[in-house]
């Protein structure tokens, strides 16, 4: 699927862009170019397209993209086959399913919402620091858009480039970032300052939300999938397939980021490629040119050499970074703000870069030596030859720009020639078998504008173009999308400020050397641009020291006029503050007065108020008391009741209880006296049996020949029942004894 592209408002397309499915979701181009045609059939409600011919017209209205008649009507079919048109392509009268629209206008209205919710996120935090009207504001946030979109649509125009080859009119190959930012606030400022603008849209970048790293890179996928449709079917091809094994040579930038010696946002884009081809298992080898290991031992030597000239107090060093960071090299920077924190000997801060070769090792890289063994100084003549027309590409086209050294420039076409001479034929800049991965924004412009004279494959990729390029591939995340974000941050726009690097290291050094000098004085020389202009006039060291000699003298003159007037003025200020100090004593002594007066009458007030007070509380006291004892007394009353009522009803059962035994005992008595006198009449039997049958025995044969065994025989007859009675009988028992006894007692006298 090929488009061709055609004239369109790009102030409006990064924001229609939201109706585009990118390629790092959809995997296909073909995918990429049928979200837009869906897109088509809603994007203006008052004139839907509905036929093919509306539907290219929209696309290049709306989009600036040219579809041929077969890839259109192949789109349309294979909308249709999917259920996301109604209709076919023969018809005029095509529709979204409402499915289609249901996701189209969920798309476009999650991605107007996240919109304003940054928009209105970063608005807040630039007001926190400037005072803008809702004006500014406006035209801050239309400074930020118009250069979102020159910047994204640089990023995909490119990133096309090395994977097609093909050359986009929005490329911009020999424009910097903060080339484009200055256009675009040349376009849109009209009232807000243009530092203010550039300080709010660095932090736009560096001080990123979870929202606004991922609006980032929604733009960053839509734009690079929009220009791959202008791509040709080779190219579309190779981006449908797996990533093939190449092999990467690391430029200096690159290594510098690994080892966290740059202050710039590449650093983290170099660890997290890195990160990604260990934790992806990404088929990609990783070299480092020799050649690059000796510049970057070179530079590190250098600057320690630089640093170590001189002692340096820890208030300089943060003299310079509040005054002059940007001037500082990333070495220089990094050291300064080690030394800020606690002041340290340069030998110590660089005895960690001693073994770079180790270091690089452990990361996984690979050293590439040259097949030759010649050095950088004996390159051959085609080499130099490069090396010049790259020098003069560079003063051509980046003349403000800070000059490149003639050392760099040859290392630079030595590893460009070492990656280049290990290439194959290919469809893209991942299938040639080597590419040579650097930040340099000239070095991928000579080599693509330049080097490869107008077709084929360059072979410089900025590492933003790679991770682009690997996002189809590999598990999209909230960090992955912060740190392809952070690749746009702009470098504190240090090449504004180039002019004074080296000014401010002379001038750093000197006073480094000055014992004794304030931070506050170091600062002052350092943030004096017309001193520090007037001192890049000057050649000699002896000069700058005594230009910044006579500074720091007029200085501390002024500084000892300024003293000298503040304590005149502090003298002053003492007088009156000892005329308002007695003021203020006579009022406070009248305050005093008046206070004591009417803490008097407040005691007064109190006490009687405390009297009434009381007298209030012991009359709800009292009636509180009469409440609680009529309470009681009611408790008690109903207590009474329930006792009497208990007590009564207790008594009732115990008279039932009574009468209960009161008529068993009668019961019982009745039986007692039956079985007593059953016993007595048993008994006075059975003795009698008994008397009868002793009577006939042997034994008493003299009673039966006692000439009175009748009254013998009637007295024990009558004593047997009168000992009957006494066991048994229920009263009257010692009478029956008694008088059995007498009879007994008079029977026998009468025998005697």
């Amino acid at each position: 699927m090929q488009a061709t592209q055609s004239a369109t408002d790009y102030k409006q397309l990064l924001s229609r862009l939201c109706h585009l499915v990118a390629l790092s979701e959809t995997k296909k181009v073909e995918g990429v170019g049928d979200s837009l045609v869906l897109a088509t059939l809603e994007i203006d409600p008052a004139h839907p397209a509905r036929d093919q011919t509306s539907i290219a017209e929209s696309l290049k209205v709306y989009f600036g993209i040219e579809f041929t008649t077969k890839d259109l009507n192949a789109s349309i079919s294979r909308l249709v086959q999917s259920g996301a048109i109604i209709g076919s392509s023969a018809n005029s009268n095509l529709t979204l399913s409402p499915e289609s629209r249901a996701k189209i206008l969920e798309r476009v209205s999650d991605a107007t919402a996240l919109e304003e919710t940054i928009k209105q996120e970063w608005l807040a935090q630039v007001v926190k620091t400037n005072s803008l009207d809702s004006a500014a504001q406006g035209e801050l946030w239309a400074c930020l858009k118009l250069y979102l979109t020159k910047l994204f649509c640089r990023h995909g125009a490119q990133t096309a480039l090395i994977i097609s080859g093909k050359a986009f009119q929005d490329a911009d190959l020999d424009k910097s970032a903060a080339d484009l930012l200055n256009a675009a606030i040349a376009a849109e400022r009209k009232s807000v300052s243009a530092p203010v603008i550039k300080s709010a849209i660095q932090d736009f970048f560096s001080k990123q939300s979870p929202d606004r790293a991922r609006y980032i890179a929604q733009l960053l996928d839509g734009t690079f999938s929009f220009y791959t449709l202008f791509t040709d079917e080779a190219t579309q091809s190779y981006l449908r397939h797996a990533i093939p094994r190449i092999t990467i040579f690391l430029d200096t930038n690159f290594l510098f980021g690994i080892l966290n010696l740059h202050d710039n946002p590449q650093n983290e884009v170099s660890v997290e490629l890195v990160d990604l081809v260990r934790t992806q298992g990404l088929p990609f080898d990783l070299y480092y040119h020799e050649d690059s290991l000796a510049e970057i031992q070179n530079t590190i030597l250098a600057a320690q050499r630089d640093l170590e000239r001189v002692r340096w107090p820890s208030g300089l060093s943060r003299a310079v970074l509040q005054t002059r960071a940007e001037a500082l090299t990333g070495i220089h920077l990094k050291f300064h703000r080690a030394n800020a924190e606690s002041e340290m000997d340069p030998a110590t801060f660089f005895l960690k870069y001693r073994h770079l070769e180790k270091l690089l090792n452990e990361q996984g890289f690979k050293i590439y030596r040259r097949p030759d063994r010649r050095t950088i100084e004996e390159i051959d003549k085609q080499t130099t030859e490069l090396a010049s027309q790259y020098k003069n590409f560079l003063e051509q086209h980046f003349p403000f720009r800070k000059t490149k050294p003639i050392a760099a420039i040859k290392h630079d076409i030595v590893v460009w020639q070492a990656a280049k001479s290990l290439r194959r034929s290919g469809t893209g800049s991942l299938d040639v078998g080597a590419i040579f991965l650097s930040a340099d924004q000239r070095l991928f412009a000579f080599d693509w504008g330049v080097m490869r004279q107008g077709h084929g494959l360059g072979v410089v990729v900025l590492p933003s173009q790679l991770l682009q390029l690997l996002r189809p591939f590999v598990p999209r995340t909230t960090d992955f999308d912060a740190r392809f974000a952070e690749i746009f941050s702009l470098p504190q726009f240090r090449a504004a400020h180039s002019d004074f690097s080296k000014i401010i290291q002379r001038v750093l050094q000197f006073l480094a050397s000055v014992k004794g000098i304030s931070e506050e004085t170091a600062a002052a020389i350092l943030a004096d641009e017309v001193l520090l202009r007037r001192l890049m006039e000057v050649e000699t060291d002896q000069e700058i020291r005594e230009i910044i000699e006579s500074e720091v003298l007029q200085r501390n003159a002024a500084l000892y006029r300024q003293q000298i007037e503040l304590k005149t003025e502090l003298q002053n200020l003492r007088s009156e503050a000892d005329r308002q100090r007695t003021e203020l004593q006579r009022r406070e002594q009248q305050l005093k007065e008046r206070e004591e007066d009417l803490r008097k009458q407040a005691d007064a007030l109190r006490a009687e108020r405390s009297e009434r007070v009381r007298s209030e509380e012991d009359a709800v006291k009292l009636s509180r008391q009469a409440q609680q004892v009529h309470v009681e007394l009611t408790t008690v009353s109903t207590q009474k009741e329930e006792i009497e009522k208990d007590l009564q009803e207790k008594g009732r059962k115990l008279a039932e209880v009574e009468e209960r035994l009161s008529s068993m005992e009668t019961t019982r008595a009745k039986h007692s006296r039956l079985i007593r006198a059953a016993a007595c009449v048993l008994l006075t039997l059975a003795g009698w049996a008994i008397l009868v049958f002793v009577s006939q025995t042997r034994a008493f044969d003299w009673i039966n020949s006692h000439p009175h065994r009748i009254g013998l025989y009637l007295a024990a007859g009558l004593m047997i029942p009168a000992i009957a009675w006494s066991l048994f009988g229920w009263k009257g028992r010692i009478w029956a004894l008694g008088v059995a006894a007498l009879g007994i007692l008079l029977q026998l006298i009468q025998v005697l």
